[in-house]
This record gives structure tokens, C-alpha cells and sequence, in this order.
């Protein structure tokens, strides 16, 4: 999903149809007035920041990559995101590393060439035209929408508005955390 569509979809909540309909455009013929840009990064705005809440507390982007060591070492600066926590290091073998964080970088105990790193990473701040990693396929759509709006509401101080859908967006987190809806229990004898 792209963030012109949340966008999209949280102009139709707020009924701004004059700035939906330009966002429908290709974004060398949108042309905004003052207000609609000023709209237009609010929204943008609580959307990164309802993004970066979803990914940090409840559901984190998580990242495999290859990197090279020498001398049981390498940089955090190699790797392609900003590491928030690691998971697990490999080496070339498939086994797990112990490891010791420093200051930039990372110390091993194994003397391996290569070394496979999970990590889970920051969320990228998202662009008008950006695609957005989802943490997970049980998160929906409706819910960055509904925090967007919730959040564009507290930035034009309607603070009434903004907790109707903060519960929306709540409940829509508290759903997709949801493990399964089915109750099994196991055949027993009854004597």
C-alpha cells in the first residue's frame, strides 16, 4: 500500500474532498493553495507518526542481511537500515555467534568471513509517494487511517475528535495483536 492511499482514504473521513481529489492526481499535475499543502503535511505528519508508533511498540520491521567481518568485527554503519535491536547472528555455517556490543559496531566471538544479522530496524520516515512495509499481514489498512485521522485531529487541537478515533485505531492495533480466534481443547476421558 502506498501512502497516497491512506492519505487518500483519510481525507474521505475528513471530508475534504477538494484535496482527495487533487491527491487522485499524478503528483506533477497536483497543485495545492496554501491551506491544502499546509492539510497535506499535517496528515502526512500523523501518519509517520501513527507508522513509527505501530512499528516500535507493536509490531517492528525486522531485516535479514549478509555482512562482512574482519577480525571478528563489523561496522553498524554497513548495514542497510537503522538498527533498533538484534535478533541473531549467524555465521557462515548457520550458527548462532556470541556477540558483544561496542560503540558502532559489533565484536564476535567466531572467526567466520561472513556472518548473517537479524535485526529489527526504524521505521523510514514515508514520502508522499512511498510505499509502506507493513510489520505484518494481520494489520489493516483502516487502522493507519483511523490513527492518521486521530492524530491530524490533535494538530488542529479537536481534541473530542481525536479520541473517537484513537479508540478506532486502538481497537484496530488490539485486533490485528490477536493470536486466533479458535479455542481448542484437548479429547480427555472422563471416569
Amino acid at each position: 500500500m502506498k501512502t497516497k492511499d491512506i492519505l487518500i482514504d483519510a481525507l474521505l473521513i475528513l471530508q475534504n474532498n477538494s484535496l482527495q481529489e487533487k491527491l487522485s492526481l499524478p503528483s506533477e499535475e497536483m497543485f495545492l493553495n496554501q491551506s491544502e499543502e499546509l492539510d497535506l503535511r499535517k496528515l502526512l505528519k500523523g501518519l509517520n507518526q501513527v507508522y513509527t508508533e505501530v512499528c516500535l511498540a507493536y509490531f517492528p520491521l525486522v531485516k535479514v542481511e549478509n555482512v562482512n567481518v574482519v577480525d571478528g568485527e563489523f561496522a553498524l554503519s554497513d548495514l542497510t537500515k537503522t538498527i533498533l535491536d538484534i535478533i541473531s547472528i549467524q555465521d557462515s555455517n548457520g550458527n548462532h555467534v556470541k556477540y558483544t556490543q561496542k560503540l558502532g559496531g559489533i565484536n564476535m566471538s567466531s572467526e567466520t568471513r561472513t556472518a548473517e544479522i537479524t535485526y529489527t530496524y526504524f521505521p523510514p520516515k514515508l514520502g508522499l509517494e512511498d510505499e509502506i512495509i507493513m510489520p505484518t499481514a494481520k494489520f489493516v489498512q483502516d487502522t493507519l487511517v483511523f490513527g492518521t485521522v486521530a492524530e491530524y485531529y490533535l494538530l488542529v487541537e479537536d481534541f473530542l475528535r481525536a479520541n473517537v478515533w484513537r479508540d478506532k485505531f486502538e481497537d484496530g492495533i488490539k485486533n490485528a495483536c490477536r493470536t486466533s480466534g479458535k479455542i481448542t481443547l484437548t479429547e480427555r476421558r472422563w471416569e
